[in-house]
């Protein structure tokens, strides 16, 4: 199933990943979260809905594995 492509906001990113908004920033900075990215001719920053679940998905894989 395909998912729908959508732009989130920090506040929903926050929500859907259980991060701290510090965190969040912490693995921005670390690269090992996807990056934001401000929409064209605003200071807005949005994520990726694809990329944000993507990496919710590594982090359960991940988790699994360490079982």
């Amino acid at each position: 199933m395909e998912m729908e492509r959508t732009l989130l906001g920090v506040d929903e990113v926050l929500r859907r990943t259980s991060l701290s908004r510090s965190q969040l920033y912490i693995l921005i900075g670390k690269k090992s979260f996807p990056k934001n990215f401000a929409l064209a001719g605003t200071r807005r920053k949005v994520f990726d809905s694809i990329a944000v679940q993507n990496w919710i998905d590594e982090q359960a894989r991940v988790a699994a594995t360490e079982r």
